[in-house]
């Protein structure tokens, strides 16, 4: 499945990835121990192998650590090290297969959207990669179109759309009811039944039921633009804006900026200026992404939304 990756401005790439990285630490240390577990030895070159696995990870859970001083933790060289990378990169690829979509991954290298080659250190992410030769014609892997781990959890559902539709179109007839739809997030719904499920939410938010809404839009099509759209609505909806951690307010950002080439790219737009009037503007936080042009006004006048955006964006 193709991916756009996040165009990320050059100069906060080391402060995303380290981002990323720790969220994805934390993840691994609970679910990819596990899945370690679940093999029994001859799943290993050797015994060792998968408790040596979960001591990397737990290793390198600090950002930016350099192979000299994973390999003085470890008890191993450079070229050790760079041996038991790729080795543990082939059991993430397996454990990622239906989880996480581009897979983690461990890199020393990141290529930014710039083409400019990073040298940030160990850190994992969310990427296929791209291998470049060096002047000695040996061969890098640089992390390179970062894909948010959040959304690279979520973009799992639509690697199972493209298994499952056939499958489906055999089993439901073309009269199948929205509440069936609803009941089968992973699998793409008709865009009417999630417009009319998208009203409901608009409706639960302007009355302040956030929980309500939220549980409506976990039943819905996750990587469908409105569904991301208004989940990062809802998240605004639910507490004064400068109430909100700088982590959520990236993470709400974030999501926005992979919309801003999609039908909602004028909605998008308008709540990310609201957001930095707000977020930005009165509490002298920085910005975390590019700020796109703000829609005319004849634009923003016609937006359907436009009645709950002044709700949530004025809510203090």
């Amino acid at each position: 499945m193709a991916h756009r990756g996040l165009r990320m401005p050059t100069k906060n790439c080391r402060d995303f990835l380290r981002e990323e990285h720790n969220k994805i630490s934390e993840y691994l240390e609970l679910e990819f121990f596990t899945y370690l577990d679940q093999f029994d030895e001859g799943g290993f070159k050797d015994a060792d192998e998968k408790n040596f696995f979960k001591k990397f990870i737990k290793v390198i859970k600090k950002f930016g650590m350099s192979q000299d001083n994973i390999g003085n933790s470890l008890e191993g060289d450079r070229s050790f090290i760079s041996i038991k990378t790729e080795r543990l990169n082939y059991f993430l690829k397996k454990f990622s297969a239906c989880r996480i979509d581009p897979p983690i991954q461990v890199f020393y290298y990141h290529l930014t959207p710039e083409g400019q080659k990073k040298r940030v250190q160990c850190h994992l992410a969310c990427s296929q990669g791209r291998e470049l030769s060096t002047v000695n014609d040996s061969i890098i892997v640089y992390s390179a179109d970062i894909f948010p781990f959040d959304q690279a959890k979520e973009a799992c559902a639509g690697k199972l759309q493209e298994s499952n539709i056939q499958e489906k179109s055999k089993k439901e007839s073309q009269s199948a009811s929205a509440s069936e739809m609803l009941s089968t997030p992973s699998l793409i719904q008709p865009e009417t039944t999630v417009k009319k499920h998208i009203f409901e939410v608009g409706l639960l938010l302007k009355q302040h039921q956030i929980s309500e809404a939220k549980d409506l839009l976990q039943r819905l099509e996750p990587l469908n633009p409105l569904v991301i759209f208004h989940k990062q609505l809802a998240v605004l909806a639910s507490k004064p804006i400068k109430k909100l951690s700088n982590h959520d307010i990236k993470t709400i950002c974030k999501n926005l900026e992979l919309l801003l080439d999609t039908d909602v790219k004028h909605s998008t737009a308008f709540i990310l200026h609201a957001i930095k009037e707000k977020y930005h503007d009165t509490l002298g936080r920085r910005f975390p992404v590019p700020l796109p042009e703000k829609p005319a006004v004849e634009i923003i006048k016609d937006l359907p939304e436009l009645e709950l955006f002044d709700q949530v964006v004025i809510y203090e």
